[in-house]
This record gives C-alpha cells, structure tokens and sequence, in this order.
C-alpha cells in the first residue's frame, strides 16, 4: 500500500512540474524607424540694423551690420536668400529715397545642428546721404533660409 500511495505520489509531481509536457516558443520582430528631417529656423523672426542718426556734413560711407542667428539641421545643405547688392529706403516727405547696398556673404553651406551666425553689412555712401532730403528712410528686407 506505501508503494502504490509513493507511485500516486510520483504520479501527481510528474504532473505538476510539467516532465514530460512540451511547450513552444513564440518570436515576434518590432521595426523601428524615425525620420530626422532636415530644417532650418532663425532663432527669431525679425532683426534690426539700423543706420542711425546721419549728418550730410560728414564724409565717408555709414556701415552697420546684423547678425542672423539660425540653426539647420546636422548635414543639411542651406541656402541663404541673396540681398547683397544695391537696395534703397523711402523716405516719408517727400517721397524720397535713400540708396545704400548689403555686402556679400555667404549663401550656402552645412548645417551643424548648433546655431550658426552670418553678419550682414549694410553701406550707405557719403554720395547717397549728402544729398539726401532731411527725413526718415526706411525699408524692410525678407530674406528666407532653405534647406
């Protein structure tokens, strides 16, 4: 009787720690992808050079510049718009103007993923302002960033 009660036993462990069942595994794949586009921001959307207060008595050429401060993606090739070259302000009374010019600078390059800096110059010639009737001149300038 202890024998067939061990065999009993024996019987119900098999069953409960599984000898003898066979289980199977299952696998599954997760694809995983992101896409980093390639943009470009200035770190703000307006920026100021102004000229300031002229006399025509003086001489020489009046400069300023600007710095433009903007970020573009690690890798990504920009391209500044093109101002340089001869621009001109209005004037309010009379409708005058005010010729002056943005120097060159450089139009493409590598983004970095950091903020970059290009400085614009702007030049007004003491030929321009001597002449020029006394008044405010203003104008405004859009240039755009593309990656």
């Amino acid at each position: 009787m202890k024998s067939i009660k061990l065999a009993l036993l024996a019987i119900v462990l098999v069953g409960l720690f599984g000898v003898g069942n066979v289980f199977a595994a299952a696998t599954a794949t997760i694809d995983v992808s992101a896409t980093v586009l390639g943009t470009c921001s200035f770190d703000t959307t307006s920026y100021t050079m102004a000229f300031g207060d002229i006399d025509p008595a003086s001489s020489g050429d009046v400069t300023q510049t600007v710095d433009l401060i903007f970020t573009c993606s690690n890798g990504t090739t920009y391209t500044l718009d093109d101002i340089s070259g001869p621009q001109s302000m209005t004037g309010a009374v009379p409708p005058g103007s005010l010729a002056y010019s943005i120097d060159g600078y450089t139009l493409s390059a590598l983004g970095t993923g950091s903020s970059q800096t290009v400085t614009i110059t702007g030049r007004i010639a003491d030929t321009d302002y001597q002449v020029a009737a006394a008044d405010v001149y203003t104008d405004t300038l859009t240039i755009d960033i593309n990656p």
